[in-house]
């Protein structure tokens, strides 16, 4: 399991105490709702195994030395503030938890590069956070700005229901760097364990795409790290 890391009393690594914390969150949401909806104990049970089974799939070491660098440590800064405020869905941590997973996950990778990391924490700020590609590009370079451009939404409401806006959205993000399949990979790992876990009635909605379009996509790809290929197969 993930091992408790600090790094300068920076603590911008997604550690054994955020881990345990999601988890207990999850917990208390999915004893709430079994609760309100009067389901038998037996629902409750096999939840908190599949919890667990969800959890440890994420299994790796953070490279402490990629992430301690100095323009790492800006991009973490510039993700603090672009997303300040801003909570995680269903759990409600704040929202730079989210990031740290993904770039420290990232950073596990044999032969993952700076600029993959620095991509993995910037990778909402122009959807979610009012960065501009421009500011990202002027100051984490053109490589970074490429992939948090296929990492970026475009669909929008006029673009139809939410199928067409997936397709749209794929299509874009597949268009882009082929380490970009490892950052877009990773994100959708870290989004969909809660999901399904705390909203099991929007789960199957949610779920459909991540297996007919997602999961082959990455395991027919040469780009995407194998052990994010084992870890997305068992996901799904």
């Amino acid at each position: 399991m993930l091992k408790l890391v600090i790094n300068n009393n920076y603590n911008m690594i997604y550690d054994q105490s955020h881990y345990q914390e999601e988890k207990d969150l999850v917990l208390k949401r999915i004893a709430k709702i079994a609760l309100n909806r009067q389901y038998p104990a037996q629902y409750l049970e096999k939840i908190n195994k599949l919890t667990h089974e969800f959890f440890n799939l994420f299994n790796y070491e953070p490279n402490l030395e990629l992430l301690s660098q100095p323009k790492v440590k800006e991009a973490f800064q510039c993700a603090e503030q672009a997303h300040f405020g801003q909570q995680r869905k269903y759990t409600y941590q704040a929202y730079i938890v989210h990031l740290y997973e993904t770039a420290s996950l990232v950073s596990s990778l044999q032969d993952s590069t700076q600029d993959e990391v620095i991509a993995a924490i910037l990778h909402d700020t122009v959807e979610k956070g009012g960065i501009s590609l421009e500011y990202i590009k002027e100051n984490f370079g053109d490589t970074v700005a490429k992939h948090v451009t296929h990492l970026t939404d475009i669909a929008t409401l006029e673009d139809g229901n939410r199928e067409l806006r997936l397709q749209k959205n794929w299509q874009h993000f597949s268009q882009g760097l082929p380490k970009t399949n490892n950052i877009k990979a990773i994100d959708i790992l870290s989004n969909t364990r809660s999901t399904m876990l705390c909203d099991a009635r929007y789960g199957k909605t949610y779920l459909s795409p991540i297996v007919k379009m997602m999961n082959p996509y990455f395991q027919q790809s040469v780009d995407t790290h194998p052990e994010i290929k084992t870890m997305f197969q068992k996901m799904t």
